[in-house]
């Protein structure tokens, strides 16, 4: 965003150019904007937290920390500086920060309402076709050995689980032993859960949510078949 542009561009697209260009790791075009809108509208919670993920994605950790405490500061309710917060700190090694943080997240997406409740239903009801068709598309033997281990869908994770150090905005989870594992201890209970409100907030659009549905779910499978969060990865599945 050049200064010539600033007279016409909304203060939403820039903030969208912003991101962009952060993901992209340009963070000199980022920071040169982020600059410029400071300087137009002042102290700002959205400019505090852009300006935390560019500091966290150029391994600024003290900086990131002081930004997005600034966005809290500025706004008590900015849920993705929470967020930002609770991930810097689970890094960090900090878990009762960490914790601390993951809570308010939990607390606050829960309180807002991102949509009403008969599109949520609809959302949930495509997310569980979907599933269905991903399993469905699997090799035989993999469908068979997965017979056993349902496909659970919950709005977000428990309390009780981010009390632990779980990530609030998870998409899904792996609970139980691996294939391997559940043939030498016995019978003991497995299941893939995905996170429907998680999902939807996510990904709005209809198209996303489908790629990321099949992707979590696939995820979560590569953890029953034994794979690592790293092995799971590599396979494009992260």
């Amino acid at each position: 965003m050049g200064s010539d542009e600033t007279g016409t561009e909304s203060y939403d697209e820039a903030l969208l150019d912003i991101e962009s260009w952060i993901v992209e790791g340009e963070f000199e075009r980022a920071r040169a904007s982020l600059r410029l809108l400071r300087e137009q509208i002042g102290d700002d919670a959205e400019l505090n937290y852009l300006e935390g993920v560019a500091a966290w994605r150029e391994g600024s950790d003290d900086e990131a920390i002081a930004k997005f405490e600034a966005a809290l500061s500025a706004d008590p309710d900015h849920s993705d500086a929470c967020h930002g917060l609770f991930m810097l700190f689970d890094t960090l090694g900090d878990h009762e920060s960490s914790v601390s943080y993951a809570l308010r997240v939990r607390a606050m997406d829960e309180e807002e309402v991102r949509e009403d409740d008969a599109l949520l239903d609809a959302r949930e009801a495509e997310i569980r076709a979907i599933a269905t068709r991903v399993l469905t598309a699997l090799p035989e033997e993999f469908g068979r050995r997965l017979e056993n281990v349902p496909v659970v869908l919950e709005a977000r994770p428990s309390r009780a689980l981010v009390a632990t150090g779980f990530d609030p905005r998870a998409l899904g989870l792996f609970e139980g032993l691996a294939d391997a594992e559940a043939h030498h201890a016995g019978p003991m209970p497995s299941r893939i859960v995905l996170f429907t409100h998680n999902l939807a907030a996510e990904f709005p659009e209809q198209g996303e949510l489908a790629l990321q549905v099949e992707i979590t779910l696939l995820h979560e499978v590569g953890h029953f078949f034994g794979l690592d969060e790293a092995q799971v990865e590599a396979l494009g599945l992260g």
